[in-house]
Parts: structure tokens; sequence; C-alpha cells
């Protein structure tokens, strides 16, 4: 029972960011869901270094990690507000936009989840490295 506690908690969060940001977009009159696109990626990134750090070298309990994976960044990240505005793109005949959104958030979001896992990869490693010459 925790442990759903937890990503409730965690989603409840994550939710209200993404709402606060989506809330906040400068760029909503473009006929572009940019706002979306960034929340996303930075979301796709953030969550695989995270749980790198945290599965590798920082040992957090259980309900804790998935408050933040599960609840926060699968709330805070969002495939369908990407699969709505995507067909919203579609239907209004903004053929290219929709290619772009699609394509970009299907190749960026691999490479930045591919970038947060060996960034994160790197600084355990480097952690491990120090920690050996410590003793």
């Amino acid at each position: 029972m925790r442990k759903y506690l937890f990503i409730g908690l965690g989603g409840f969060f994550g939710a209200s960011f993404r709402v606060m940001i989506k809330g906040a977009d400068i760029f909503s009159n473009v006929g572009f869901p940019l706002s979306t696109l960034l929340i996303n990626l930075s979301g796709t990134f953030l969550l695989a270094f995270f749980l790198t750090l945290t599965l590798k070298f920082f040992k957090i309990d259980e309900d804790l990690r998935l408050s933040l994976t599960v609840g926060f960044f699968g709330s805070f990240t969002t495939f369908s507000t990407f699969s709505k505005e995507l067909s919203n793109l579609m239907l209004e005949g903004s053929y290219y936009f929709a290619s772009f959104y699609l394509l970009s958030s299907i190749i960026f979001g691999l490479l930045l989840a591919f970038a947060g896992l060996r960034i994160a990869s790197n600084i355990v490693d480097n952690l491990i490295q120090t920690e050996g010459e410590e003793i």
C-alpha cells in the first residue's frame, strides 16, 4: 500500500509541474506543441539519468524510486498528450509539423535517453574510481 501512495504523490507533483510548464508556454500560438515536446524530451533524459544513478550507485528506498520514476516522470511526460497533439496537427493538415513532431519526439527522445544513461554511467564510473583511490 505504501508504494501506491508514493507513486500517487509523485504523480501529483509530476502532473502539476507539467501543467505549470504548459500554462507558461510562450510558444502556444505558434501552432506547434513545443512545450509538450520539451517536457517529454527533458523528462526522458532525466528519467534515464536518475534511474542509472540510483540503480548503479546511489541506493535509495524502492518506494521513493517508484515515486520519482513511475509517479513523477510518468505523469510529467505523457504519451497521451503527444498522441492527441500529433492527431490534431494531422487533422488540421499541418503534415510538416506533424512529421517533425513525430520524428523529433522519437529520435531525440531515444538520443536523450541514451545520453542520460551514458552521462550517469560516466559519473558512476568516476565515483567508483574515486572511492577506490581513497582506500
